[in-house]
């Protein structure tokens, strides 16, 4: 089963991490079990100092006297979700806008990095190519020349986006084949259960009400109510696949390893209804069951991942639209307008904003702190956001660890006794043009769900060394000897990456709560849009554009019929 990071790291101390001998690397050195590392690096992104310093009252948060202009809309958070409000006010003429951003550079989960005409994801990276009704990720892929044409209702796609084979790469026992569930290992009881849960998850694929909605799919809005479905937010996923009967290992292994790497939580603690949901909101992963032909979603990314979906999104922002390196501290209603005050990067200039409405589209686990009065409202169901924290990585190698052409490496590389995700190699998109020995930065992934309160302290006290011992240790089971290949490894801590898919939370009372508005703040963001996936935080971002343009009396056609 899942080796844990604690497991894995004690693993690494008495110089286990080496691994067997694999021919990948020929001519590569022994890793490094002692002493320095052999390469650099550091911790990016933004530092969690001022946010803590606002949460822990040592920072002043109150208004100061307000800016004179009077902004239309007041965008909190410039994730995917405040973005597509974004793109949704302006699409519509509503340009007296503002989005403000904590950080450098807008895209939350989905910013990229770039080093010399390198680009790379820090996290978010892929989306599956819309399918027919699938608003508002239709209009916006039509405006980013994402669909480039229909046949029938099926949008056609940008081939240069479409993520070529070999797709994954998986190592188990001392072999390495293109697929998720480890064959190599698998004996036949393991693919009999393997081939029962696919024939399970098939059968939600293609399950339909009585008024011809699916139980899954994205939007989950126009998912069916039904009792037989919804009753699977009440449960975990471990205990869904006890009810199928699957004890095999290796398939509890895969549905696992498949369920974190979407939502950051284990089946143990996931829901079962998004458990279900990866594999039933499509028929992508079942081309197989059905005749040749059939249309079906497909993979798209992009070298710097979901960032290019972001920056397109953006582009028609203005300098005067949008304000980085600031951080909100306090959002109050005032009479005919909302009070937005934030702080500069120094944490000593305050700056109090005005706004006919407001969309509040940062994470919800300091909203208590910005939003006090949601408290003498009675308004506490935002207590009931939960975030797994995850740790990613840039790690900077001179050629791919597979450079033969024959046998290249994958977009999507993982080990089945390795800690953490794998990694995705950010040049796959543009390999055949730039050669297969060309320098490249894999993007490695780990989710912090042990107990991700511990390991959120975790994330923050430890170091760059700590990390990066860690990482190293986990590229070296897939490839003994990559330290002679990496030049760089930075690391980027999230402390509240994810919101946690824990049962009830989807369907339950208080997410449903999240979504009224509270005054003239209208809440947007990720977490609570649904499964945390970019098309639900798109679709939660244009949902509460609209209603905002309802508010102010602004025309508008809809991008989510």
């Amino acid at each position: 089963m899942k080796t844990t990071r604690r497991e894995f790291l004690s693993l690494i101390g008495k110089g286990a991490a080496a691994g067997a001998s694999f021919p990948f690397l020929d001519g590569c050195a022994g890793p490094p079990v002692d002493g320095a590392l052999p390469f650099d690096g550091e911790v990016v992104g933004e530092p969690p100092t001022l946010c803590h310093d606002m949460r822990d009252g040592r920072v002043a948060v109150d208004p100061v006297a307000p800016a004179p202009h009077l902004y239309e809309v007041i965008i909190v958070g410039g994730g995917a979700s405040g973005v597509a409000a974004a793109w949704k006010l302006l699409r519509n003429g509503v340009r007296n806008i503002l989005l403000v951003e904590h950080g450098p550079e807008l895209g939350g989960t989905s910013v990229s990095g770039e080093l010399g005409e390198q680009r790379f994801a820090w996290a978010a990276h892929y989306i599956e190519s819309p399918v027919p009704g699938g608003a508002p990720m239709q209009e916006i892929c039509e405006d980013l020349g994402i669909i480039r044409d229909y046949i029938g209702e099926w949008p056609m796609v940008d081939p240069r986006y479409v993520v070529s084979e070999p797709e994954v790469g998986l190592l188990a026992g001392r072999s390495w084949l293109p697929v998720h569930f480890p064959l190599q290992i698998a004996e036949s009881r393991d693919v009999v259960e393997y081939e029962r849960f696919r024939q399970d998850m098939y059968r939600w694929v293609t399950w339909r009400d009585a008024a011809g909605r699916p139980a899954f799919g994205r939007p989950i809005t126009r998912t069916s109510p039904s009792d037989e479905a919804r009753e699977l937010d009440g449960i975990t996923m471990a205990a869904y696949l006890d009810r199928l009967g699957i004890e095999s290992e290796l398939v509890r292994w895969y549905v696992n390893n498949r369920v974190v790497d979407e939502y950051g939580c284990g089946i143990e603690t996931a829901s079962a209804w998004a458990g279900v949901q990866f594999w039933a909101q499509s028929n992508s992963s079942f081309t197989d069951f059905e005749p040749p032909g059939t249309p079906s979603p497909v993979v798209l990314s992009w070298p710097e991942g979901n960032a290019f979906l972001v920056n397109g999104m953006a582009r028609n922002l203005t300098p005067s639209q949008k304000r980085l390196r600031s951080l909100v501290v306090n959002v109050r209603n005032a009479s005919d307008r909302v009070l937005v005050t934030c702080l500069d990067e120094t944490g000593v200039e305050r700056t109090t904003l005005q706004a006919r409405t407001v969309i509040y589209a940062a994470p919800k686990h300091a909203i208590y702190y910005v939003m006090p009065d949601l408290v003498g409202a009675g308004r506490d169901e935002f207590n009931a956001c939960k975030y797994v924290p995850w740790i990613t990585a840039a790690v900077h190698v001179r050629r791919p660890p597979a450079a033969d052409p024959r046998h290249p490496l994958a977009w999507e590389t993982l080990g089945h006794e390795a800690w953490g995700l794998g990694y995705i190699d950010n040049r796959h998109m543009t390999r055949r043009d730039d050669g297969f020995g060309a320098p490249t930065v894999l993007t490695f992934y780990a989710a912090l769900c042990d107990d991700i309160d511990e390991d959120r302290r975790t994330l923050l006290n430890e170091g760059w060394d700590y990390w990066a011992r860690a990482i190293l240790g986990a590229l070296q089971q897939m490839h003994p000897g990559i330290e002679s290949l990496i030049t760089r490894l930075d690391v980027r801590k999230w402390g509240h990456a994810m919101i946690a898919m824990r049962p009830g939370y989807l369907w339950g009372q208080e997410r449903q709560r999240m979504l009224r508005p509270f005054g003239r703040v209208h809440f947007a963001g990720v977490d609570i849009a649904g499964t945390p996936v970019f098309e639900q935080a798109a679709y939660r971002g244009v949902e509460a554009a609209e209603a905002v343009m309802a508010t102010l009396g602004a025309p508008y056609s809809s991008s989510l019929s």
